[in-house]
C-alpha cells in the first residue's frame, strides 16, 4: 500500500500503520471428502496461529449456514480451544474462539450444501 492517500480535495492521510486485508498471502484452499477430515486440518490451522501469534478471541470459524454449525465447533475443539457463538444478544468471549452463528456474505465455491467435497480456506 502507499505511504499515504490523498481525498479529491487534496487532503492527505498516512496509510504507515495500515494493514490490507486484500493484500496478503493467497488463501489456502482445500477441500475433504469427510467432514473430520476438515475439522482436523482446520483445528490443526487454527493451533497453529495460537501458538505461533493469536489469542483465541482474535480468531473466527466462519460457515454459510446453520448447518455447517458443527463442523465450525468440530474445527475448534480440533484446535484445543473454546468457542464463543456469536448471536444478536451474546458478543465473543474472553479466551474463545469466535463462531458465528449464521455467516452468508459471499459463497467462495460453487459447491452446494449437500457436496460430498467439503472446502476450506484461510
Amino acid at each position: 500500500m502507499p505511504g499515504a492517500i490523498s481525498d479529491v480535495d487534496g487532503v492527505e492521510e498516512s496509510r504507515k500503520r495500515t494493514v490490507s486485508l486484500l493484500n496478503g498471502p493467497p488463501p489456502i484452499v482445500k477441500t475433504f471428502d469427510r467432514a473430520e477430515a476438515e475439522a482436523r486440518a482446520v483445528g490443526g490451522w487454527i493451533a497453529a496461529r495460537l501458538k505461533e501469534w493469536a489469542r483465541p478471541e482474535e480468531i473466527g470459524v466462519f460457515v454459510r449456514s446453520e448447518a455447517e454449525m458443527d463442523r465450525a465447533r468440530a474445527a475448534v475443539k480440533f484446535a484445543g480451544a473454546g468457542a464463543a457463538e456469536l448471536t444478536a444478544a451474546a458478543e465473543g468471549a474472553a479466551g474463545k474462539i469466535a463462531v458465528p452463528a449464521i455467516i452468508c456474505m459471499f459463497r467462495g465455491s460453487s459447491r452446494g450444501p449437500s457436496s460430498p467435497k467439503f472446502p476450506f480456506s484461510v
